[in-house]
């Protein structure tokens, strides 16, 4: 642990900087930041690396949480608004979300922080059958 003295201002250089519920107070001693800051929730839920999220896997979350996504997540077809809406409070973003059509837009509103994007499962089987057909074309 570092102290920092009363009234005193530190430089931090980072590449990233993971903050669960500390940001106003680490932050009201940073003079400046070199490199991303990613504010992460307190308490939340971390998924790393590639995740199918289903209505069973929020169902058996024992309370609401914020959802912390480094990597691809993969909501399922079956997901509903209702149940997204009560078991995930935020989601903070370092990767791709993908989702179902009906709940896309619910998905972008609780995504506070991203680094990435929100794509529909139709979009992304489309950039898949383009790669797989050797057309690197986003567009």
């Amino acid at each position: 642990m570092v102290s920092i003295p009363e009234g005193e201002k530190i430089t931090m250089q980072v590449g990233q900087v993971r903050m669960g519920g500390s940001e106003d107070t680490l932050g009201a001693k940073l003079g400046r930041v070199e490199g991303q800051v990613f504010y992460l929730p307190a308490e939340a839920r971390i998924v790393t690396g590639s995740e199918t999220i289903d209505n069973e896997f929020l169902e058996y979350l024992p309370k609401p949480c914020a959802l912390v996504a480094m990597g691809e997540i993969f909501f399922t077809e079956d997901m509903t608004k209702d149940l997204l809406k009560s078991k995930i409070l935020e989601i903070a973003l370092m990767g791709v979300i993908v989702a179902p059509q009906p709940i896309l837009s619910l998905v972008k509103v609780l995504t506070v922080e991203r680094m990435g994007e929100v794509i529909s499962t139709e979009e992304y089987q489309r950039r898949k059958e383009n790669k797989d057909d050797g057309n690197e074309s986003d567009g």
